[in-house]
């Protein structure tokens, strides 16, 4: 019998997840970066606001926090 072979699609580029995820979005992160998160987050700031201001996903703010013993 014949076999069905789907046509192999090519998956988003990086260029179009930062589109839709933020420009720093999967970007590594910098020693400056780390300290601007934890002035914002310090201040008061929600973790929506910090990832809009930073131009990152609201997960990667709350791991960084995490990962930074910020947050637990």
């Amino acid at each position: 019998g014949q076999t069905n072979i789907r046509p192999i699609t090519k998956g988003k580029s990086i260029e179009e997840y930062r589109a839709s995820d933020g420009a720093n979005a999967y970007k590594k992160w910098t020693p400056e970066e780390e300290t601007k998160l934890k002035q914002l987050y310090d201040s008061g700031m929600s973790i929506p606001d910090v990832a809009k201001t930073m131009e990152r996903k609201d997960s990667a703010i709350e791991s960084r926090l995490i990962k930074l013993g910020i947050k637990k």
